[in-house]
């Protein structure tokens, strides 16, 4: 086995650690011999066949990390050992190719606001010294996070060297890849470990962190009790479930949120009894049994009256003022089939007064494709592509966007749209122009270093950044 090892270069080396790991030698099941492929499904079936645990009849994802170290173990860790020799290599495109977007982090160490970071959810992390250049350079993080679903990125603000990756995308789109837990770094990005303990939490939606520097993580998994909303004391080293349900299919983690003075807000669901929960701040915060369901009556105020229930539900917290957060809700069930997957709701909370105001749900100007009667920014796939974020600087600013991003500047209540995805006849005799393009399918809204006008939105695309 040894002289094999040797001859092993490149490309080979993780196929042979995943290899020695994910199956005995020589096990491939008798049907994936045979198997022949025609078409993706039979491709899939391939794939599982011959990298599932034959004790289990499973694939082991989580073994994926131990194959790595095993592989680093057998061809050492200097470069020179892994590498092929007398062989250089330079890159030759495409360049402006990002892919999905979700996670996007403005660096808290660089005073300029210049260094960005981003996950891709099949392309691991990624980072950029200078986002305002013409050609920002993109250096990723190492060849193993590349592998990963990063879902969204978090700096602890008191100790901004310290900085946390969640993996796993769980909107149940056909794309969408599990991820493996929490990855944490010490080194402000340099380096990256994951975190034992969350090996089983196969999809982190979202991480926020309180004031007290408690980490919550908002978790969709097959195990009910890594489910919801879980939080750690200690930087990641141990978890506690704080926020859950009954209902298993109810008990899905999705959106954290936190308030100018640190309270913290949850939302339950994605397409099964979507909930919004508040824990206020105090020593307390966020702690099983001090959360309250104030989600709104899903029969008030929505575009067309539901049965009895919201889906995936985006909140954003005003930075400005600790009483406004806003609510973007997917419908769960309707009469109407098409707005099951839309927004069918936007509203205003007051936490002073524990209310909730209706606002409108803002139509879309271009892609009519979409049904006539229910035009729709989200487009059906608000359950997929949704995002709100406020104005740093006033809480009457609204930002929303599923296939194009829209803005309101008094509540909610009118809105105009700021993005188009295409700029044809439509779009041109609207007034709109070849820079205000910005690939549809928009994840994260997310402003720069406090401004009101400097804003990074993340796409299937890639992202798109502006300054106005």
């Amino acid at each position: 086995m040894k002289n094999l090892y040797s001859r092993i270069t490149g490309g080979y080396l993780i196929a042979i650690a995943l290899a020695i790991f994910l199956v005995p030698s020589c096990s491939t099941s008798k049907k994936a011999e045979k198997a022949e492929v025609t078409g993706i499904d039979e491709a899939y079936l391939q794939d599982f066949e011959r990298t599932k645990d034959l004790s289990t009849g499973t694939v082991p994802r989580e073994r994926l990390l131990a194959a790595v170290e095993r592989q680093n173990e057998i061809f050492g860790f200097g470069a020179s050992q892994r590498a092929v020799p007398g062989i250089s290599w330079e890159e030759r495109g495409p360049n402006n190719v990002g892919g999905r977007i979700r996670a996007v982090m403005i660096d808290k160490n660089d005073a300029s606001n210049k260094k960005v970071w981003v996950g891709g959810v099949g392309g691991g992390i990624w980072y950029t010294n200078d986002v305002t250049a013409a050609s920002p350079v993109w250096v990723k993080v190492n060849d193993f996070l590349d592998n990963l679903a990063i879902s969204d990125l978090i700096q602890d603000p008191t100790t901004p060297n310290t900085m946390y990756a969640s993996t796993g995308e769980g909107f149940f789109n056909g794309g969408a890849q599990q991820g493996l837990g929490v990855f944490k770094s010490t080194d402000a990005g340099l380096t990256w470990t994951t975190l034992a303990n969350t090996a089983n939490f196969e999809y982190v939606q979202d991480l926020e962190i309180d004031n007290s520097g408690k980490l919550y993580a908002a978790v969709r998994s097959s195990t009910t009790a890594v489910s919801g909303i879980m939080r750690s004391s200690d930087g990641g080293a141990t978890w506690v479930q704080v926020l859950t349900t009954a209902t298993s299919s109810s008990n899905r983690g999705c959106d954290l949120e936190i308030s100018k003075d640190g309270d913290m807000y949850a939302t339950l669901g994605l397409f099964n009894n979507g909930g919004i929960y508040r824990s206020p701040a105090g020593a307390t915060v966020g702690n099983a049994g001090t959360w309250t369901n104030i989600t709104p009556n899903p029969t008030t105020g929505a575009i067309e009256a539901p049965n009895n229930q919201w889906a995936r539900i985006k909140l954003a917290a005003s930075p400005s003022d600790n009483n406004v957060v806003y609510a973007v809700f997917q419908g769960g069930s309707a009469s109407v089939a098409t707005l099951q997957n839309n927004c069918r709701s936007i509203q205003q909370y007051n936490a002073g007064a524990n209310t909730w105001t209706v606002r409108t749900v803002p139509t879309i100007i271009d892609q009519n494709s979409i049904p006539a009667n229910y035009p729709i920014f989200t487009r059906e796939q608000a359950w997929y592509d949704l995002t709100a974020a406020v104005d740093p600087n006033n809480a009457a600013t609204l930002y929303v966007s599923g296939i194009d991003a829209i803005k309101s500047t008094n509540n909610g209540a009118t809105w105009n749209q700021i993005s188009v995805w295409t700029n044809g006849g439509n779009e041109q005799a609207a007034g709109f122009t070849g820079d205000q393009v910005v690939h549809a399918d928009q994840h994260n809204f997310v402003f720069v270093g406090g401004s009101s006008s400097t804003a990074i939105l993340a796409t299937d695309g890639g992202i798109s950044y502006t300054t106005n």
